[in-house]
């Protein structure tokens, strides 16, 4: 199993386009509120056209005894792809299998995330001055620089 976020982030669908070979179930959760920022309608699109099940989430966590049901195994094994998701939704995984040995014989759990790729922008005067990093100021000349880091 599968289980990912379908937010608004370009990079939400990065791992999900590594597992399209995958045959196993495939979940992308969603939450209300930004269906119509930056990248949401075309990661929604990729993953309708992939076969995931979209799974709003109505509370503040996703429902995990929901997300695995009555799953027909001895084993289980999910890969999270926790790009995107609060700490709050995803605290809450591991107690998908906790205090459920009778249920299971083994339990897998795989975590992985995608770090974002941040770039500053940087205002210059002329294409001589060095630029600063700043808000913009009329006049001047702005550029893309890559951040001293990336940011997760």
């Amino acid at each position: 199993m599968f289980i990912t976020l379908l937010g608004y982030e370009a990079r939400c669908t990065d791992v999900a386009r590594r597992m399209e070979s995958c045959g196993c179930r495939k979940i992308a959760l969603t939450k209300p509120g930004h269906l119509s920022e930056f990248s949401y309608a075309e990661n929604r699109l990729y993953y309708q056209e992939s076969g995931y099940e979209i799974i709003q989430v109505m509370g503040e966590v996703p429902d995990v005894e929901a997300l695995i049901g009555d799953f027909d195994r001895d084993d289980i094994r999910i890969l999270f792809d926790i790009t995107g998701m609060s700490q709050r939704w995803y605290y809450g995984f591991p107690g998908l299998v906790s205090g459920r040995s009778d249920e299971f014989q083994s339990a897998m759990l795989r975590f992985t995330y995608t770090a974002a790729m941040y770039v500053l922008r940087v205002l210059r005067k002329s294409e001589t001055d060095p630029g600063i990093p700043c808000q913009g100021k009329e006049g001047q000349k702005e550029e893309d620089s890559p951040a001293h880091g990336a940011g997760t």
